[in-house]
């Protein structure tokens, strides 16, 4: 399972729409490199020069990594593919004439050649697409972020067999041309590869074709070989969407590096000798593969072999892997979760995601793969589920951990529990609890209830444990229960509540009263014939506060180059007040979509959760519909209620707050005395969420100094204001900024107004 989800130290996990088209790409080009044993040292300075500065994906060797007087010795092709091998990044190798068709024996030569670098890119962790010609399979293709990739075997030199000579020419052609014809829908741009360029009749068959297959097409489309020794930049050919880009000896100048831009006329950005001057290390994330999804039968282990490369930087370089579980009926155990390489075992039948992430110490990358576990449970597995809870401004509540009983046998079982604290603590946060659970042969479900202390202290959420030991008539799976103590004070994290899909389905318009609610995935496509389009029902109960942010999450389980745009829907059949489900829509009763898109998807990824912002169309409890849509000829396939990863609306909320502001003294109306006040006290109006200020009005006892604080959630302070009251009161009026005059983004804040003895905390939601 590949999703290539990247994060830095600093961020939160997101997950990376592999290959996603609304993105640029860079790349790199060399070529006629090395000529000769002097030359060697120049290509391994640009080597560790590449892993150390270059922000470029990928790397094309254009071919000729030898002049065409020395032998052609199977040495010098293992040399060569062992030095190149140091690159980074996934490294391509197109033939070249000096080491193929002007050697002594041709048909040697290419036999070490094919040897050495036939899918040369395959010795790299990468999750580059690739695909190869069956014809010539050293010819190849891939699309990346939007931009299609082409290499080709088309070499100068001598015609050593003028049969053969035309038929690589033709399979050539029409390589370019299939690819053309194939990925013109999905694509905004085209690079063609090659050793040999224009100029010379033995190459005329091939660009004949290649220039109408070009024109065709229609986009920009760049042309890049080296066998020329020199540079040139130039539109040789009568298309205006032709360009062509001939590199220079590779010995004389560094890799080209090449970046396809989002501009639609002319994307193509080169430049020539990237690193002159003082570069800065370009730190490029690990790679990470987790490998292939696998299936093993109890009790036997599965064996697991992830692969990650990096490039060196931060030095000293050091990765660090570690497996864990994402989900799954049961436990997953590691014999060494920090190796690549590594056993698992599983106590229970079922669906398990394992994820291997690795960082270089700045960055970090993740892969998730998927185990089938069949067979059936030896003996009782006991487990605890994670809980959480509203902290409560005073008194108690309790907080319950369910504990199931797997493969039950008809004889009692029992397993003690204990209470662990965390960032919470025992006897302040929680009462501390022990004891023993009890199943007896038909019982499959206990509860361990924890106390929880409420208070109103502004504090980060906390967490604490309740474990599993000593189990009798029975084994452990999952021992521990993760328990969060959400705290609703101001200053911790936001609530996140997941929904599961109450209806799902997919409709198709050549079969428009056909339902497809019983189906384990949803279909999206929108170009050609037929159209699929797929809708989603949620139910949102229970949420307290504001929503600050909603993301309707669906597993892609067949990908797409672009998976379409999610819209909101209403929850009625169209034109009817019947509630749509899941058994009863098809594409003749289906709600109408004719709202704006509220967030799109470009290319996804098979095996990978893909998320989509919906927040604007969610206010609260209730019940809300989805439904996404494509404009592309190729479909895209979901998820469904009745596959394995169920569509998910994560909501997450925030607590109702007031804002602080700038204090100021209120103007007296006259000369007449201000009454006065027997205490400290804020009003605060208007209520939230506010789009900018707030005002607090005061009113104080006596004379004094009222002093004005705020804070983020982090608890850092943003602004602190101070004012002198000749008594009665004031208002405040805080205009949204922080100490150095900024604009404070839309988030949550909390002030804190203190008068000598009085203090006063409220929370605001800002929103912009």
């Amino acid at each position: 399972m590949r999703n290539a989800a990247c994060l830095l130290t600093i961020c939160l996990i997101v997950p990376c729409l592999a290959r996603a088209q609304a993105q640029p790409v860079t790349f790199s080009i060399t070529g006629d490199i090395p000529y000769s044993s002097s030359e060697i040292p120049t290509l391994r300075r640009q080597i560790l020069d590449h892993n150390r500065y270059s922000p470029s994906e990928f790397l094309v060797h254009v071919g000729d990594f030898k002049n065409g007087t020395s032998a052609c010795t199977e040495s010098v092709y293992q040399e060569i593919a062992t030095l190149l091998q140091g690159f980074a990044v996934p490294t391509f190798v197109l033939p070249g004439d000096n080491e193929w068709n002007d050697c002594a024996s041709p048909s040697q030569a290419w036999t070490y050649w094919k040897r050495y670098f036939d899918s040369y890119e395959s010795h790299f962790c990468h999750t580059l697409p690739v695909e190869h010609q069956d014809a010539r399979h050293e010819n190849f293709a891939f699309v990346d972020k939007g931009v299609l990739f082409i290499g080709i075997n088309i070499v100068g030199g001598a015609v050593q067999s003028s049969s053969e000579w035309t038929t690589r020419l033709g399979q050539d052609a029409a390589w370019v041309e299939q690819q053309f014809s194939a990925r013109k829908g999905e694509v905004r741009a085209a690079v063609v590869m090659g050793h040999a360029g224009p100029g010379s009749s033995q190459h005329q068959p091939f660009f004949t074709r290649f220039r109408t297959a070009s024109a065709a097409f229609g986009k920009p489309v760049m042309y890049i070989h080296g066998d020329g020794h020199s540079w040139k930049d130039d539109r040789p050919w009568s298309e205006p969407n032709l360009r062509r880009v001939q590199v220079n000896l590779g010995v004389e100048e560094d890799p080209l590096q090449v970046t396809v831009s989002m501009d639609p006329t002319n994307p193509f950005q080169l430049r020539r000798k990237p690193w002159a001057g003082s570069p800065a290390i370009f730190n490029m994330p690990p790679c990470v593969i987790a490998g292939d999804d696998g299936t093993v039968t109890l009790p036997a282990p599965l064996a697991l072999q992830g692969s990650s490369a990096d490039d060196g930087d931060p030095a000293p370089a050091h990765l660090s892997p570690l497996w864990s579980q994402v989900s799954g009926p049961g436990m997953a155990q590691f014999a060494d979760p920090q190796a690549l390489g590594t056993n698992v075992s599983f106590n229970l039948p079922g669906l398990y995601v394992l994820r291997l992430t690795v960082s270089d110490g700045a960055l970090q990358t993740s892969d998730d793969l998927q185990v089938d576990v069949k067979g059936v449970v030896a003996s009782s597995v006991l487990s605890i589920a994670n809980a959480a809870i509203q902290e409560g401004d005073s008194g108690t509540k309790t907080l319950a951990f369910d504990v199931t009983l797997a493969g039950a046998t008809g004889k009692s079982v029992s397993v003690k529990y204990r209470t662990l604290a965390g960032t919470a603590t025992s006897g302040g946060d929680f009462a501390s609890s022990k004891g023993t659970l009890k199943f007896s042969g038909t019982t499959t479900s206990q509860q361990v209830l924890v106390t929880i202390n409420g208070d109103t202290q502004i504090e980060p959420d906390e967490t604490f444990v309740v474990e599993l030991y000593s189990a009798s008539g029975g084994t452990i799976g999952k021992s521990r229960g993760d328990g969060m103590i959400l705290n609703d004070d101001g200053g911790g994290a936001s609530p996140v509540v997941t929904f599961r899909a109450v209806h799902d389905a997919s409709v198709e318009s050549t079969n428009m009263a056909t339902n497809y609610g019983s189906e384990t995935s949803l279909r999206v496509r929108s170009s050609g014939s037929p159209e699929y389009r797929s809708y989603f029902k949620f139910t949102l109960a229970g949420l307290t506060g504001n929503v600050t942010n909603a993301k309707l999450r669906l597993y892609v389980v067949d990908e797409d180059v672009n998976a379409g745009s999610v819209y909101p829907v209403a929850n009625t059949l169209r034109a009817s007040t019947m509630d749509w489900t899941q058994s009863v829509l098809s594409w003749n009763n289906a709600p109408d979509i004719a709202a704006p898109a509220l967030a799109a998807l470009g290319a996804v990824k098979v095996k990978t959760w893909v998320e989509l912002d919906v927040t604007a169309a969610v206010g609260g409890n209730g019940t809300y519909s989805f439904a996404i849509k494509s404009v592309d000829a190729h479909s895209v396939y979901f998820s469904s209620s009745e596959g394995s990863q169920p569509p998910e609306l994560v909501v997450t909320t925030a607590p109702v707050m007031m804002m602080a502001a700038r204090i100021e003294p209120d103007a007296p109306d006259s000369a007449e005395a201000a009454p006065a006040h027997a205490s400290f006290e804020i009003t605060r109006r208007p209520a939230n969420p506010s789009p900018g200020a707030m005002l607090l009005e005061f009113a104080a006892p006596h004379a004094g100094t009222v002093q004005l604080d705020v804070y983020d959630v982090r608890g850092s302070r943003v602004r602190r204001l101070t004012m002198y009251t000749a008594g009665s009161g004031g208002h405040i009026t805080w205009d949204g900024r922080d100490a150095e005059g900024r604009v404070v983004s839309s988030g949550i804040y909390i002030y804190d107004v203190t008068f000598e003895t009085h203090r006063q905390r409220g929370k605001i939601v800002l929103r912009r």
